[in-house]
């Protein structure tokens, strides 16, 4: 039971993270909310895991534990900031929060904290991918990252991961929900080759 409450809390969290990057389809109101339930979820998520969290300071690592406690810790540093510039940014869920200076500070480490966010939380979800062994399946995520390769330059994330955008362009189709489905694959993908190599090396 407690397994299947976790997948389900991981594949709404991965539909809440397409669902904030697609801010200028949504709109700030449902951005927020969807934030606000991925933080929700990010809390039930380690709440459900707290077995492995308490061991964290135990026992032996190997290369692929230190591969996913450093994932972890990231995805962990970018949730905190996402959450609290969120917080600070906020118009309506958390508008009661008036905080005056300090806005664009905000407003950089929001944008940043959520493209880093998403990379991390990519690879975070390869590494429980590298079970996978069905050849078809393989393939198939290995033609979907190559539309993610083109959608990661397509839709400039280093201009966004370097600060050199900083705001998210209006007018945007449903296209470009479907391009981040891309680059989280992508990413993620990455991440499953990455721990196969690592575990077949054990």
């Amino acid at each position: 039971m407690k397994k299947k409450v976790k997948i389900i809390v991981d594949a709404i969290m991965s539909i809440a993270l397409v669902i904030l990057l697609s801010f200028s389809v949504t709109g700030q109101l449902v951005h927020e909310i969807t934030g606000t339930l991925m933080l929700a979820l990010f809390i039930t998520h380690h709440i459900l895991n707290g077995k492995w969290i308490k061991a964290v300071a135990k026992g032996k690592y190997t290369p692929i534990r230190i591969y996913q406690t450093t994932l972890t810790a990231f995805c962990l540093v970018c949730m905190a900031g996402s959450a609290i510039s969120g917080i600070i940014l906020s118009r309506y869920v958390f508008g009661f929060v008036d905080i005056p200076s300090g806005l664009e500070t905000a407003r950089k480490a929001h944008m940043l904290f959520a493209y880093l966010g998403m990379i991390f939380m990519s690879l975070h979800i390869g590494v429980h991918l590298a079970k996978i062994k069905s050849k078809l399946l393989l393939a198939l995520l290995c033609i979907i990252s190559a539309v993610g390769v083109y959608s990661f330059a397509a839709l400039d994330i280093i201009d966004y991961l370097t600060l050199k955008i900083m705001f998210v362009p209006s007018g945007q189709s449903i296209l470009v929900s479907l391009g981040y489905i891309c680059i989280i694959i992508l990413f993620a993908t990455v991440s499953m080759l990455v721990s196969k190599i690592i575990l077949r090396k054990k």
